[in-house]
């Protein structure tokens, strides 16, 4: 019965920490307190992204994992073709951040295939 218990404490923490939230915010160093000037800051709190963001050319993109879940960036595209980009991982509480050639970026969580968003970089 104990081991049970045990399990059934697990699981219900588990769900907890990938489910429910508020959606992922996109905040930028006018408005946030985290990001330098030069880069815009995509804070992850949920099981989502933006769906998209557009940022200046020349200023980064950061992903900021607010959770206790592993979150993985991966790049599906650059204007329609591969994109050629290596994963990046996003370990809970943890910050990634890559600056990006002008175009549209389409990626996703490796680890959460519902996770989708699109990077518009202008310029």
């Amino acid at each position: 019965m104990r081991k049970l218990t045990l399990a059934m404490t697990a699981l219900a923490l588990f769900l907890a920490a990938c489910g429910g939230g508020s959606e992922a915010t996109t905040t930028t160093a006018a408005t946030g307190t985290t990001a330098p000037s030069d880069q815009v800051l995509i804070t992850v709190d949920s099981l989502s992204f933006p769906a998209e963001v557009t940022i200046p050319a020349g200023k980064s993109v950061a992903w900021k994992n607010e959770m206790l879940v592993i979150h993985q960036i991966v790049f599906d595209t650059h204007d329609g073709q591969p994109a050629g980009l290596d994963p990046m991982n996003l370990n809970g509480g943890a910050t990634v951040e890559i600056t990006l050639e002008p175009g549209t970026w389409a990626y996703f969580c490796g680890l959460h295939s519902q996770m989708t968003g699109t990077l518009v970089v202008e310029g």
